[in-house]
């Protein structure tokens, strides 16, 4: 956004042509702790499965780091057992 010379996220979001409440949700994703992001690049691309949902991270980010790890461990554990069914 800064780069762009964009000082709203309403206008960065009009110039990209999504909604300003969207381009806040990505954006508060980047609040996940480090070890959340690793393990989430750790992934690889995740086109094949839904296990793991931009919808479902967003509740993370109003965690502690700790508790965000611990919940993204249970996402995954559940992601599988879908993935077996």
């Amino acid at each position: 956004m800064k780069a762009g010379g964009f000082t709203t996220r309403r206008a960065f979001a009009k110039a990209i042509g999504v909604s300003h409440a969207r381009v806040s949700q990505m954006l508060g994703l980047l609040e996940l702790g480090p070890g959340v992001l690793r393990q989430l690049e750790a992934l690889g691309d995740p086109l094949h499965s839904r296990a793991v949902t931009e919808r479902k991270l967003r509740s993370l980010t109003a965690l502690p780091e700790e508790a965000q790890e611990s919940r993204l461990k249970k996402i995954l554990v559940a992601g599988r057992r879908c993935q077996l069914r």
